[in-house]
């Protein structure tokens, strides 16, 4: 904890979490407010979460971009309904093709197997 949140907490001013800062490699978990700061070294994997509508200033040296968005719960479950939709539709694809596929094998057997009974009647 930082020593100005250190401070807050002592004079019990409390502000309310903004931020949260996951250090992927030791799992300590860093919790930020408003007015608080924190560096993060190069090469520290970290994942962060942060209520809706927090403003952060970050400054990264040297300049670059190595964040990858993650989707929250809401998109994931997004996702997957769409997967499971696409899925849906490919089997039933899949299944009428198949469907049509036997009733064509299942007409060439009975034609075969009409024929060949006529023949039988014949001798």
């Amino acid at each position: 904890m930082t020593e100005l949140a250190s401070l807050r907490c002592a004079a019990g001013l409390q502000a309310p979490v903004l931020t949260t800062y996951l250090d992927l490699t030791t799992a300590e978990e860093h919790v930020f407010r408003k007015g608080d700061f924190y560096v993060i070294e190069p090469g520290v994997v970290y994942a962060q979460k942060s209520a809706p509508g927090t403003e952060i200033l970050f400054i990264k040296v040297p300049p670059g971009n190595e964040r990858k968005r993650i989707p929250d719960a809401k998109a994931r479950v997004l996702i997957v309904d769409q997967v499971n939709r696409l899925l849906g539709i490919i089997f039933l694809v899949a299944f009428f093709r198949l469907r049509t596929f036997l009733l064509h094998l299942s007409q060439r057997f009975c034609h075969v197997s009409d024929h060949s009974s006529q023949t039988s009647r014949l001798t």
